[in-house]
């Protein structure tokens, strides 16, 4: 009977632990379904089309200064905004192609990588593993909004006219790189109107 107590009691416990460690990864996919799924539904009435004016906001970036999105077009440059989130694997499989895609087009192109400040203490630690300046990472939910970031990770590109040229999730280096290309072609491309853009919402 002692021995039959002793294994029931060590069956109790392997369940109970069992169970803490299926909670934990319940957690864990629930965490990581939250960065990649939707931010939320936002109308196309709140949020900026493609060719329509960016709002000129004041975002704060993790060194406490402050970017504002006028910036780059008032010197006549385009800005890149990588959407993403520290617990979602496939932003960081995408930040080396999203480097060497800005590198490449210095100094026309800046480019900036936005947070929702969600996660606030592991963002400096993200940042500086896989080579973020601190100074361009930008935190802001109402950015997302007005872009119409609805899944991570995303960018979007702002012309130097301020208007938003091209929006779309990115989940490869392919896409990115096949973005970038039809951005540089639009870039020294004489658009036939006012408002004619990259169309490249997929």
């Amino acid at each position: 009977m002692t021995w039959l107590l002793v294994s029931n009691l060590l069956l109790l416990a392997v369940l109970g632990a069992l169970a803490l460690v299926v909670l934990s990864l319940a957690r864990q996919i629930g965490i990581l379904h939250e960065r990649t799924a939707p931010l939320g539904l936002v109308s196309k009435s709140q949020g900026v089309e493609e060719g329509g004016r960016v709002p000129d906001l004041e975002l704060p970036t993790l060194t406490a200064a402050h970017v504002g999105l006028k910036d780059a077009a008032d010197a006549g440059r385009w800005s890149a905004l990588l959407f993403i989130a520290a617990e979602c694997p496939i932003c960081r499989s995408v930040l080396p192609a999203y480097l060497d895609m800005l590198r490449d087009r210095e100094p026309w192109l800046e480019g900036y990588w936005v947070s929702d400040g969600s996660d606030m203490p592991a963002y400096p630690a993200y940042a500086q593993a896989n080579g973020i300046d601190l100074e361009r990472y930008l935190i802001s939910q109402e950015l997302a909004l007005h872009l119409q970031v609805q899944q991570l990770p995303s960018i979007a590109i702002i012309d130097d006219q301020g208007r938003l040229a091209a929006g779309r999730v990115v989940q490869s280096a392919r896409q990115l790189h096949e973005l970038f290309q039809r951005i540089d072609a639009d870039r020294h491309r004489q658009p036939e109107q006012e408002g004619t853009y990259v169309h490249s919402h997929e």
